[in-house]
């Protein structure tokens, strides 16, 4: 059975079974999925069964369907696509046999290789593959198709910075080169356990789980060899245990994914029907494929771990200045969420988004060298404490400007107290001037503090906070971000989620 997993948005958690012989989607009320979402047109988009597999298509919205970030007019849905209508996201999920794990399983080692098999010893860089091979004794068109596949593939790759983003983009790009019917991108954990992190389906293919022979794994785990048997069925390496045909093994292109002078993992592409579904130069297309992707991945890898540390020092930072005032304990991740919520309504892009999420966690850091006494002072602040404690939005971006690659966040967390209408601080910047993650912060920040506990006061309702809010849209505050607020209110994205001290 197939079914669509709501992974973000209002419907979140909530599984949907995929109909016979269509299901649709949109706004309005006769749809098999109703979205209640004012980005999601009243027929958004339709899932139709042809043959084994579904295939979705996109109905003429206006905000457009996206399958793992890409918009499409219909395309036909593997297993693990990440389905975009609107707000929502959505997991479409083939349901698993019992056999179907991620762990890849590796054959017993048979007989010698026949003279089926096809190697090329994989180099560490591109440019010394496509100086030696890449286009050693190809045709001049083919020659030209294959440098114009490295190059996209170059591009895109170096474009997506989550980590398994990645590896489905580089298993599509390495599939749709070729003619493969089954597809499976290959990580090596430490422990030598093989992990299939990316699958890829052509039309009527039943088996999602991988085995491999132990001499194509040491050739090109060990090896760093890149692999094709063109004809399985007479390749004695599969004649003992277990056969081809259990196994859907025919056509076979394995291709080490390495950085420098170690193998992370691999590509695996099978054709299971067509004997000689590979070529010699498809295997070195997608070797060069694999050249980069593995420095990709390997590159994602440390900056994954950099971030990892990152936000652990961000943690830690927060939490010092949380403790110097009980009344804001928990206040920045609020802030956050709230950010979080109103970017997604505003259609932010990820690199944005990841820059408001970190400026909303860090925009009260200046107030690490704000006295206790000041912080924490029950009535009016005085206008000389009320100076030291606006000074906290310059001192934040002065310590986060000390930190390599946070220049936007510093600008972010340096601006999130101007004014639309130009009469905020440090700088007295106005309107599109002012970034709009420090707008959008803004807002956020205001509504949470309104509807917290204060030394000064008791929280707010949540009609008063939002008619404050409102009646300072234009001059206070950007427009398009309290008009986003609020519709993020009226679809329970963001409710009162301040708690008392």
């Amino acid at each position: 059975m197939t079914k669509l997993y709501a992974i973000e948005g209002q419907l979140i958690g909530e599984i949907f079974a995929i109909k016979e012989p269509v299901t649709t989607i949109g706004r309005s009320a006769d749809n098999d999925i109703v979205l209640p979402d004012d980005r999601v047109s009243r027929q958004h988009c339709r899932l139709t069964r042809e043959d084994a597999s579904v295939v979705l298509e996109d109905l003429g919205s206006s905000n457009g369907t996206f399958v793992n970030g890409r918009a499409i007019s219909k395309t036909r849905l593997f297993d693990g696509d990440e389905v975009h209508v609107g707000n929502h996201v959505f997991s479409f999920t083939v349901s698993k046999s019992a056999g179907d794990s991620d762990s890849v399983k590796v054959l017993p080692e048979g007989p010698a290789v026949k003279g089926t098999t096809f190697e090329v010893v994989v180099p560490d860089d591109t440019t010394s593959f496509i100086d030696t091979s890449l286009t050693s004794g190809t045709s001049p068109a083919r020659m030209l198709r294959d440098l114009a596949i490295i190059y996209r593939v170059g591009n895109l790759i170096n474009r997506v910075r989550n980590h398994d983003d990645l590896l489905k983009t580089i298993l599509d790009l390495a599939f749709d080169a070729v003619t493969a019917q089954r597809g499976f991108l290959v990580v090596a954990e430490p422990t030598g356990r093989l992990v299939a992190k990316a699958r890829r389906f052509g039309p009527s293919q039943s088996n999602r789980s991988l085995s491999v022979s132990r001499t194509i794994t040491e050739m090109v785990i060990d090896n760093g060899q890149a692999v094709l048997v063109n004809d399985a069925l007479h390749d004695e390496r599969f004649s003992s245990r277990e056969s081809v045909i259990t196994n859907h093994l025919r056509s076979i292109l394995c291709v080490p994914l390495k950085s420098k002078d170690r193998v992370l993992g691999f590509i695996f592409l099978d054709n299971p029907s067509v004997t000689g579904a590979f070529s010699k130069d498809d295997l070195r297309l997608v070797t060069g494929i694999a050249i980069q992707a593995g420095i990709a991945i390997d590159n994602s890898r440390l900056f994954s771990a950099l971030e990892q540390l990152m936000f652990g020092a961000i943690g830690a930072l927060v939490a010092a200045v949380e403790a110097k005032d009980i009344y804001i304990r928990g206040h920045s991740e609020r802030v956050a969420r709230i950010c979080r919520a109103i970017g997604e309504e505003l259609g932010l892009g990820y690199e944005q988004m990841k820059i408001v999420h970190l400026a909303a966690q860090l925009h009260d850091i200046g107030k690490i060298g704000i006295r206790e006494s000041i912080l924490t002072k029950e009535g009016r602040l005085s206008e000389d404490e009320k100076a030291t404690v606006r000074e906290h939005a310059g001192r934040g971006a002065e310590i986060l400007a000390n930190i390599r690659d946070m220049d936007d966040v510093s600008k972010a967390v340096r601006h999130h107290h101007e004014f639309w209408n130009g009469e905020g601080y440090p700088d007295g910047v106005a309107g599109a001037d002012i970034p709009v993650a420090s707008r959008i912060i803004s807002v956020a920040d205001a509504y949470d503090a309104m509807t917290s506990d204060r030394p000064y006061r008791s929280r707010l309702t949540q009609e008063t906070c939002l008619s404050e809010i409102v009646r300072c849209s234009g001059t206070q505050f950007d427009p398009e971000v309290v008009e986003a607020l609020l519709k993020c209110i009226r679809k329970l994205r963001i409710s009162t989620l301040a708690k008392a001290s």
